[in-house]
Formats: C-alpha cells, sequence, structure tokens
C-alpha cells in the first residue's frame, strides 16, 4: 500500500496551530483519509460528504469529522491530499465564503507536510495491531512495562458520545434481535427458551433492550429483569426500558440480562414456567459466572431444558487496544489457576471452561483503537498524569459517568483517600474490588483499576487448590476489565 501525497494551506497551518481540540484527533483523521486513498485510489472519497456549494465549482472538497463538533476540510486534486483548513463545525461556512480568489491562492500555496506533523502521521501509518499471543507465550509481568499500548480515544465512533449509543445494534446484533422478535411476537402454549451468548461488549444487554422495545410495541406483555444499576444506566440513553424489573406472568416474555449465577438463572426459569411466561430469553456471558461449580451446573440447565442458542462474535462496544488485553488476562487466570490441587480435576475442569473462553477469545474486534497502560513505580505521580490527561479529554460522556475507579480491598484506607482527593469534581462511579457486581453490565469510556502486588503476583504466577473466595477475586477480573470501552489503567502498588 502506497501513501498519497499530503499538502497542507497555508490557512490550514495557521488554523491547527490554534486548534483548540485535540490534535492528535486530526493526525489519526488524516492517517485513515490517506489508508482509505491507498487502498482504492479512484473511489475512496465516495463515501466523503462532499461541499456542494456553488463556491466550489471545480474544486474537490470535503468535509470529514474530527470530533462530534469539529471538522476537518479536505481538498482532492488529482492523486493529493490538500489539507485545506480546520475547526469548529462553523468553519465549513466559513471556508464556503471565502472569495474564490483568496481560496484558490491558498490551494495553490500548498507545500508538502512537515515537522512534527509528518513525523506523527507516519506514525500513524505505520502503527500495526498487536495480535493476541497463544496461551503458551503469555507472561503478564510484560505488561509492567509502563508502555502505552494503542490510542487513548474511540476515534472513529463519534456517535458514542450520544445517548442514543446505548440503544445501538450492529448488523450481527440487529439479526438476532429480528429473529427472536418474529418467534416471539406470536402467541403460544409452550414456553421458549432462549439464549443469547457472546462475550464482553458483543452487546447481549442491547440486542435484549432493543427486543423488549419491539414487542413492547407490538402490544406484547415484556420483562426486562436486570440490576437496578443496569437499568440505571439504560435510561441514560433518553428511553425508558420497557417492562423494568416488572416480574414474570401469564405471556410475559421474560428478558434475563446477565443472571448473576447458575443457581439465579435455574430459578428464573423455574419461575417463568411456573408464571406460564410465552418465553425467556437469556443474555449472558458465562465466564462472568465466578462460582467454583459454574460448567456443572450450566451443563445441568442445558440438559433440562430444549432451547435455542444464539452467539455474538463481534465486539462493538469495545476497542481492541482494551478488549484484547482483557482476553489476554482472562485467558491467563483461567490457564495459570485452578480451584483444584488434583491434577484430573484441574485437566476435567479446563475442558469444561474451554467452549465458554473459546467464545471470548473467539470474538473479532471492529474498533482498532483503544489504549491500554500499566503502573508498578511512581504510582501517585502516574495516577495524577493519567488524571490529567482524562480530564482533558474533550469528549468524555454527558448522559452518564464516563470513568469507573476500581479498588483492590486490601489497599491501605489512607491510599484509597488520597486516590479520592486527587480525582475531586470528576463523574466517576466508585467501588471496591469486592462489589464487582455493582458494574456487572455497565460501560465505562475508562476504567482506573488499583490492585496489590501480591494479588497481582498470584495472578501472575497462578495459584492451585484456590479457595472460593480467592477464586472469585481473580475471576471477577473478566468482569471489570471489559467495562471500560477505550481506555484501561492499572495501577499496581
Amino acid at each position: 500500500m502506497t501513501a498519497i501525497p499530503v499538502k497542507w494551506t497555508p490557512r490550514f497551518q495557521e488554523h491547527y496551530r490554534r486548534y483548540n481540540g485535540i490534535n492528535e484527533f486530526v493526525i489519526k483523521k488524516t492517517a485513515e483519509l490517506v489508508k482509505k486513498a491507498a487502498s482504492d485510489p479512484e473511489k475512496w472519497h465516495y463515501e466523503l460528504e462532499k461541499l456542494k456549494d456553488d463556491s466550489f465549482a471545480g474544486v474537490s472538497a470535503f468535509r470529514f469529522k474530527v470530533t462530534s463538533g469539529d471538522r476537518l476540510i479536505v481538498v482532492v486534486e488529482g492523486d493529493t491530499l490538500i489539507l485545506a483548513d480546520i475547526g469548529d463545525h462553523d468553519v465549513m461556512d466559513e471556508y464556503s465564503k471565502m472569495p474564490r480568489l483568496a481560496r484558490d491562492e491558498d490551494l495553490k500555496k500548498a507545500s508538502v507536510i512537515g515537522g512534527t506533523f509528518k513525523k506523527l502521521l507516519n506514525l500513524a501509518l505505520s502503527s500495526k495491531n498487536k495480535e493476541v499471543n497463544s496461551p503458551a507465550s503469555l507472561d503478564i509481568s510484560s505488561v509492567l512495562a509502563g508502555d502505552v499500548a494503542g490510542d487513548d480515544s474511540r476515534w472513529l465512533f463519534e456517535a458514542e458520545l450520544c445517548n442514543e449509543w446505548i440503544h445501538f445494534l450492529d448488523d450481527e446484533q440487529a439479526k438476532i434481535s429480528e429473529t427472536l422478535y418474529q418467534k416471539l411476537v406470536v402467541p403460544s402454549d409452550e414456553m421458549s427458551v432462549e439464549f443469547v451468548m457472546g462475550g464482553p461488549g458483543t452487546g447481549k444487554t442491547v440486542v435484549l433492550l432493543n427486543l423488549a422495545t419491539n414487542l413492547d410495541q407490538a402490544g406484547r406483555a415484556v420483562s426486562f429483569e436486570a440490576s437496578p444499576n443496569v437499568i440505571k444506566y439504560l435510561t441514560s440513553g433518553g428511553r425508558n426500558v420497557p417492562g423494568a424489573n416488572k416480574g414474570f406472568g401469564p405471556g410475559v416474555v421474560a428478558l434475563i440480562d446477565d443472571p448473576a449465577s447458575s443457581k439465579a438463572l435455574a430459578d428464573s426459569l423455574r419461575k417463568a414456567k411456573s408464571a406460564g411466561c410465552r418465553a425467556i430469553v437469556i443474555g449472558f456471558d458465562p465466564l462472568q459466572w465466578h462460582e467454583r461449580k459454574m460448567e456443572a451446573n450450566f451443563r445441568k440447565i442445558f440438559e433440562s431444558v430444549k432451547y435455542e442458542f444464539y452467539p455474538l462474535w463481534t465486539c462493538y462496544r469495545q476497542t481492541s487496544g482494551v478488549g484484547k488485553k482483557t482476553l489476554e488476562l482472562t485467558e491467563k487466570i483461567y490457564h495459570a489457576s485452578s480451584r483444584y490441587l488434583d491434577t484430573l480435576k484441574q485437566k476435567a475442569e479446563r475442558e469444561e471452561l474451554q467452549p465458554y473462553i473459546d467464545l471470548s477469545l473467539g470474538m473479532s474486534f471492529v474498533d482498532n483503537s483503544g489504549r491500554f497502560v500499566s503502573y508498578d513505580m511512581d504510582i501517585h505521580e502516574n495516577y495524577r498524569i493519567e488524571i490529567s490527561r482524562f480530564r482533558a479529554r474533550i469528549d468524555r460522556w454527558q448522559h452518564t459517568s464516563p470513568i469507573a475507579f476500581v479498588y483492590d480491598d486490601d489497599l491501605p484506607k489512607e491510599f484509597v483517600k488520597s486516590l479520592k482527593n486527587d480525582a475531586s469534581g470528576l463523574n466517576r462511579t466508585e467501588i471496591p474490588l469486592s462489589k464487582y457486581r455493582d458494574i456487572r453490565g455497565v460501560e465505562f469510556q475508562e476504567l482506573f483499576l488499583f490492585v496489590t502486588s501480591d494479588f497481582w503476583n498470584t495472578l501472575n504466577t497462578g495459584r492451585m487448590g484456590v479457595g472460593s473466595e480467592e477464586w472469585e477475586k481473580l475471576a471477577c477480573l473478566h468482569t471489570i476489565l471489559s467495562r471500560p470501552k477505550d481506555s484501561l489503567s492499572l495501577f499496581v502498588f
């Protein structure tokens, strides 16, 4: 893939120097355009929004989103991309109102990009996504080098800044939601059981939410069973959740979001059948059950009911920079530690868990940005740097809490107190590690995780014959690390 020439006009250079947005976004957007042009030189710009004002006769000018409010104006001239202007949404009107002679003169003076801009662009063009290593080569200690992996923003998906993002379905999710709707909107005397399963971020909850909305609009009775925190998060999207925790009853389609345990799921199935429900649809990730006999209990449930299974394989709601690291750590946990001392039981345990691990590890990611960083030295200093970086983000969510802090219960209280003081004024969610269930099913833009070195070493080296409480503490990281969408910061104290 050969990069096309990139130039910038004097007007662009002047406005870029005083641009109040995040300049890194401009680099990334430019890199995206260059990659598009290199992959399809003749038609790459057909999908862009062309400026069709009469004043642009003879000039192929396009606008491109930088952030939710800012725009980049580019001109395509032959095989050359010219950066013409940058600024807030009004920049388009200002550029279109330029006298034609002044605009043409500015374009004639366009020169090849240089300096730091060129270096950063080349860096963005040369970056490649890291693949998840095989289980045998995983070494969690390697993440403690303090290096930043990936980007710090979901710059390809500005739509998520809108509260309607909570209700967004991609093609895979929409197909499953529609299939279930067509099946369940028809009355039936026989209760059907449907499992929507997938790894973190694959959209299980949003499939149930859209299904609830469509069934409710069709006049069908629904009950959307979810934790209060999940209901609160979903209603922050500007819509009500139909049948929120309404309960079971005759003809009701019961939608169970992320049941707390295999026992809770078995109880729901029994109650739904006893109440005469039309159907029960369960959306969950089995690896978020951290009980000792999860896989055996789940197998019994499968054997006791007639069901349909709908897998989700595409992660749209978490970046690969965070998601792949989460899966890497999850796989390490399940391969390095066990609830049993006996080697035969360890082998049997892994064989039963493997299908659920494969379901998560088999996910693909549509967003190749994302950021993971870890620190095991100068914690306070690096924490303050990360807090300052987060405060400077211009794309922080306004409709719900954008960041979560999760603290190891064994951290000194004075240390935790000092962390909270530095974060004063931020809209954030704070929980101890033991309360991880409070954020199950809830999304955040970022998550800061603070753990002790003892806990981190146990996770890294592994331990056999782990008790129920210690196993849950290890395994619950799968839940915690899958909550942030675009940035995960780990601090080992």
